[in-house]
């Protein structure tokens, strides 16, 4: 069994995100960038 944890892997796509709340969407944006991805994000407020 192996205890230890699995190492996060980033990416580099580009994601599109969509929320109604704009604080969601800025913690998820700076997540996944971070994480190498290429972000938009958009919200209809």
């Amino acid at each position: 069994m192996n205890t230890e944890d699995p190492e996060i892997v980033g990416g580099n796509e580009c994601i599109l995100l969509v929320d109604e709340e704009v604080a969601i969407l800025e913690m998820n944006s700076k997540l996944l960038s971070r994480l190498g991805y290429w972000v938009v994000s958009t919200s209809d407020s």
